[in-house]
């Protein structure tokens, strides 16, 4: 039997009907593909090479819309001092400056100073060897208001902020009982 008859009717048939060139089915004469084929992937025609990775890691993104990555966008953030204002501790991007000025390497060394010109002993209680703390004849806010000290970089250059005369060495349970304005009164205005 000759099969060649029906290669040829199957070719004309073939031919006159379109197929999707990916899954075979048949299609419409305007198209290439069928309509779930052309949609997947590489072939869609919005399709942007994959997902976009991160500009720091590498890692895949899950949206088009970003540049970094969960991680690495907290740790840019993080290294810029930007914290996001819906956090608890918001206190709208900026660290009290007491605070600036007792976290700084500066106080640090100052404190270091006042223990070993006290010997580490509590001048009140005469105690060593436990908790101890530098504490300000003059209060911190007091000298801030007499200086008129608003950023970190006026605070190092207050001499009185940081000369150790007017700073002693007091235990934690002391310095927590001391009446500021009783105990060190101080003649001293402005210094």
């Amino acid at each position: 039997m000759d099969n060649s008859g029906f290669n040829k009717i199957y070719l004309k048939d073939y031919n006159k009907n379109k197929h999707c060139i990916d899954c075979s089915k048949l299609i419409s004469n305007k198209s290439k593909r069928c309509k779930s084929c052309c949609q997947v992937g590489s072939k869609n025609h919005s399709y942007k090479h994959g997902l976009p990775k991160c500009v720091d890691c590498d890692k895949e993104l899950s949206t088009y819309n970003k540049t970094r990555c969960h991680s690495c966008e907290n740790k840019r953030r993080h290294a810029l001092g930007i914290l996001n204002s819906k956090t608890a501790n918001y206190k709208g991007g900026l660290t009290p400056l007491r605070i600036s000025v007792w976290l700084s390497r500066k106080n640090k060394e100052t404190r270091l100073k006042v223990f070993e010109r006290d010997n580490y002993t509590c001048q009140d209680c005469n105690k060593k060897g436990i908790k101890l703390n530098s504490h300000h004849k003059i209060p911190i806010s007091h000298i801030f208001k007499m200086y008129n000290i608003k950023t970190i970089k006026e605070a190092y250059k207050c001499k009185l902020l940081w000369d150790i005369s007017w700073q002693i060495t007091l235990c934690t349970k002391c310095h927590g009982e001391l009446n500021v304005g009783q105990k060190y009164k101080t003649n001293r205005k402005n210094a």
